[in-house]
């Protein structure tokens, strides 16, 4: 969910929270890493339980 709010503070959309992070691209890409590090995270302990 963070990775979430990162990306739409960095691309300044007017419903994410107003921080540091406010329209700086860098927090866009950290965010989508995040989110897509998550669902491999999901993806994986998912396998794992099969």
């Amino acid at each position: 969910m963070s990775g979430l709010v990162w990306i739409a503070q960095g691309l300044n959309l007017p419903f994410a929270p107003r921080s540091f992070m406010t329209a700086d691209s860098t927090w866009a890409v950290i965010g989508s890493l995040t989110v897509l590090v998550g669902f491999v995270v999901l993806d994986r302990t998912r396998r794992a339980r099969r």
